[in-house]
């Protein structure tokens, strides 16, 4: 039986330059039956910003990819099982700048992946702001690859991404991620982690730190 067809949820015709406002929108994947297999539940065709607040997004592989000055915020994004082996990320940068993640719930309840991927295989992530949120599940919670070159052998190195103040959640698994809450963050050019704490899996907030993720091969 052939698998089911591939499927953006909402693709943005906008142009470059321009921004695309997506705001108290819901986007719900159902994950049984014969429904048709989604892939993503936002993708902007030709490059414009996004503005994506107080929407929710259920069900999906992968939920938005974000790009440069794009603004995420007020968001709950929630998976259901992995299909087809795919990755699963809520949100996906590969090499970008000035992007505002913040106070955003983002459960991926797989040991595949993460909630959070910043890779840099298409370049380096310069300012990230990463502020506020709720995370919690993914193989790694937060993944960001080994950041060594992209595609066309050229160093890609992180400058200035910081995490600040987010709660990891150990709902999915009792290491938040199935194999921890994070990996290989690069703090080069001034980013910050800081203020990242755990929350037990009935909800108890705590005051235990997050330690920050080494660099890969340390």
């Amino acid at each position: 039986m052939e698998p089911p067809p591939r499927h953006h949820q909402l693709t943005a015709i906008t142009d470059a330059g321009c921004v695309t406002t997506i705001d108290h929108v819901s986007v719900i994947t159902s994950t049984s039956g014969s429904a048709p297999y989604a892939t993503e539940a936002v993708r902007d065709a030709y490059g414009a910003k996004q503005l994506i607040t107080s929407s929710r997004f259920l069900g999906q592989q992968l939920a938005v990819a974000v790009g440069a000055g794009d603004t995420i915020r007020d968001n709950y994004i929630e998976f259901g099982p992995t299909m087809r082996g795919d990755h699963d990320e809520d949100i996906l940068d590969d090499g970008t700048s000035s992007p505002t993640i913040e106070h955003n719930t983002l459960l991926n309840p797989n040991g595949q992946t993460s909630t959070l991927s910043l890779f840099t295989e298409f370049g380096s992530n310069r300012n990230l702001l990463i502020q506020d949120n709720l995370l919690a599940g993914g193989g790694f919670t937060y993944y960001r690859g080994d950041g060594a070159a992209d595609n066309a052998g050229k160093p890609a190195r992180a400058s200035k991404v910081s995490f600040m103040d987010n709660v990891f959640w150990e709902k999915s698994f009792p290491t938040v991620g199935q194999y921890g809450p994070g990996r290989a963050y690069n703090p080069a050019g001034g980013g910050q982690w800081t203020g990242n704490v755990y929350m037990l899996a009935d909800g108890t907030l705590t005051t235990r730190q997050v330690p920050q993720p080494p660099l890969d091969g340390q």
